[in-house]
């Protein structure tokens, strides 16, 4: 028992696994499975929550050399605490505590330095968040061998029951069950740190890195093609958002604007169908006739308009693309995404030799 943090457990962080060098093949299979869900992953540092009626903490992963215990740092983030007060005595979250547009040099200056220093930093720029993706104790019950997707469902539940969406600062992360490569793909282009996999039905494991419990992805490859041309939108739209979607197809076949859920014989478009936008380019290298494949992802609405009103300004022109894989034997690109145009490079460069 902690005579310091009176009550607190002070868990060891459970360590995020990668898939060996050379098994990279092995995160399609990963993402198809239906094993495991995916969230963002933060480009910050691992804190532990902990409520207790002796106190409230916010844990590193690091132990300090004075008092040989984990180090604790609430005081760097009296915003953070605040907002967690109604968090019940017996409950330890687990979270990434980063700073929206930073990285994690940002954080460490913050959460480096002394209360004091930290409290006025944040008052001069932006606060630090809490980004919440597990929970381990709740209301003094261990759920360390629960099912992983069954604490993360807890977790959500204590967010949204807590009203804790109501503070800017305090993040849930968003678990994905479906497309997870797509996934990927999108938070990459995003400018994302990347992904965790975690693996459905796996418990929490203190101080452990079991294989297979989970799949950070964050390495990806990069390459210059050559834009040849351009792919219409899809034209249903098939999301989550029915109820409060606003692109629509009337019953004669026109497009309109507003709320027509439910509504006999409309049907639901994509915005981009809606628009008439370009919304994927075709690439292709200088020495090969066929296309390397199609990109969607990472392209603004900006630039899907741009194809459609100016496409002869893009054709030709040279794009850097990341992918989550080449394959060099197949001639194509796993999930890739758009990262910007490089008009530094010829179409020359872009041969097959040069991009696989």
């Amino acid at each position: 028992m902690s005579e310091l943090y009176p009550g607190s457990f002070q868990f060891a962080d459970m360590k995020i696994w990668k898939l060996p060098k050379g098994k990279e093949d092995k995160l399609s299979e990963v993402c198809n499975s239906g094993d495991y869900f995916g969230e963002v992953k933060k480009d910050g540092y691992w804190y532990e929550y902990e409520a207790h009626d002796d106190g409230r903490y916010l844990f590193s992963k690091n132990v300090s050399r004075t008092t040989g215990e984990l180090t604790e740092k609430g005081a760097n983030v009296p915003h953070i605490l605040s907002a967690l007060e109604c968090v019940p005595p017996g409950t330890v979250l687990i979270g990434e505590i980063y700073l929206p547009g930073g990285t994690s040099k940002n954080v460490t200056t913050i959460m480096g330095c002394l209360p004091e220093k930290a409290v006025a930093r944040q008052e001069e720029g932006e606060k630090l968040h809490f980004y919440l993706h597990d929970i381990i104790y709740l209301n003094g019950h261990d759920l360390m061998d629960r099912p992983a997707i069954e604490r993360y469902n807890m977790l959500a539940d204590l967010y949204y029951n807590l009203e804790l969406n109501e503070y800017p600062y305090i993040e849930l992360a968003e678990a994905h069950t479906e497309n997870l490569e797509n996934f990927i793909a999108d938070v990459l282009a995003a400018g994302e740190e990347g992904v965790v996999l975690k693996k459905k039905d796996f418990p929490y494991q203190p101080g452990k890195r079991p294989a297979w419990s989970s799949v950070k992805v964050k390495k990806h490859d990069t390459v210059d093609v050559i834009i040849g041309g351009f792919e219409d939108a899809t034209k249903e739209y098939n999301g989550k958002d029915l109820p409060g979607w606003i692109y629509w197809e009337q019953p004669d076949g026109g497009l309109i604007k507003g709320y027509y859920y439910g509504e006999e014989g409309f049907i639901p478009v994509t915005k981009g169908y809606f628009y008439g936008w370009k919304t994927a380019i075709r690439i292709y290298a200088t020495d090969h006739s066929s296309p390397l494949g199609t990109v969607s992802s990472g392209l603004t609405d900006e630039l899907r308009e741009a194809f459609r009103d100016r496409p002869e300004d893009f054709i030709g022109k040279v794009c850097e693309i990341g992918c989550m894989e080449k394959d060099s034997k197949e001639y194509t690109l796993r999930h890739p995404y758009f990262i910007r145009f490089r008009d530094d490079k010829t179409a020359e460069e872009c041969t097959l030799e040069n991009i696989f």
